[in-house]
């Protein structure tokens, strides 16, 4: 049974990290001035029906620095479960909100005495929540975070995730005819 587990996890690992050409995804994830990025960590995961898609991004400058994530698949809509009820609060140390922006409601998680936290960008069609950009940031404050943060193209994005989540689904399907 271990030994099925430990190929079975290799097989995923591998799937997840050499699926995909992420030529288009890397053209969104922009360079930002001033701002060193790494190479892309890209993967994709297809179990049964469930399609998971995972990119990621990190840009630094000097001890600043960011991680960019986009998210596609079942299970995304865990992520907005704290800002799904609009319930925000402010402490001394952090503060959770939800802050609408160019249309698009953005959960915003801020660490205060830290400088660091968490921005949500859930990407929804008419049934849910399929994808989810995020930004991680440290050492800066979230308004600057914010605004790296616009600095994306998030409907070309939102429109490439849900486009690489469906022809998935379609390529999956016609597997199996």
């Amino acid at each position: 049974m271990k030994k099925t587990l430990f190929f079975v996890s290799i097989i995923l690992i591998i799937s997840f990290l050499f699926s995909i050409d992420f030529e288009e995804f890397d053209k969104l994830l922009i360079n930002i001035p001033d701002w060193e990025a790494k190479a892309p960590i890209v993967g994709r995961i297809n179990i049964e029906r469930v399609y998971t898609l995972r990119i990621e991004k990190n840009y630094s400058n000097g001890e600043k620095s960011l991680k960019i994530i986009l998210l596609g698949g079942p299970g995304v809509s865990a992520l907005w479960e704290p800002f799904s009820l609009n319930l925000s609060y402010d402490r001394d140390v952090f503060w959770r909100k939800i802050e609408k922006v160019s249309g698009f409601n953005l959960g915003i998680y801020y660490d205060k005495r830290k400088r660091e936290g968490e921005i949500i960008l859930p990407f929804r069609n008419k049934e849910n929540i399929f994808g989810a950009f995020i930004m991680q940031f440290k050492k800066i404050h979230y308004k600057k975070a914010l605004i790296l943060f616009r600095k994306f193209n998030w409907i070309a994005i939102e429109e490439k995730v849900l486009n690489d989540m469906e022809s998935t689904k379609k390529r999956k399907k016609n597997k199996k005819e």
